[in-house]
């Protein structure tokens, strides 16, 4: 059952922020009639998103041309605008770890099923 909606926040995607609110959705009455029940989650909008994947991949282009940490944010700036956001060092380095992370199950992957 939907109740209301959640706090306004702000998205970062490829045309610049958007600002929107999500809808709660109550389901203490479900749960309560069965332990069981599965708790809905939007896959189109998550519920910590704050970057599209386009934004990501953007950020993960420019790692590789070889442009700083501390330089991220005002190469975004200059990308999408003022309205950008900040991608401070501390979350390009985060990010270099989920794709270092990332590259190490692709390489250790079993090749036995392909050609």
């Amino acid at each position: 059952m939907r109740n209301g909606y959640g706090p306004q926040r702000s998205i970062l995607t490829g045309i610049g922020s958007v600002s929107l609110r999500r809808p709660r959705v109550d389901e203490r009455e479900a749960v309560q009639q069965n332990p069981n029940h599965k708790r809905f989650s939007s896959s189109i909008l998550p519920a910590f998103l704050r970057r599209t994947p386009s934004i990501d991949g953007a950020v993960a282009t420019l790692y590789l041309k070889g442009i700083s940490s501390n330089d991220f944010e005002s190469a975004l700036h200059a990308i999408y605008g003022e309205d950008a956001g900040s991608m401070s060092a501390s979350t390009v380095a985060r990010l270099k770890n989920v794709w270092d992370d990332e590259y190490e199950d692709w390489r250790q992957r079993r090749l036995s099923s392909t050609r």
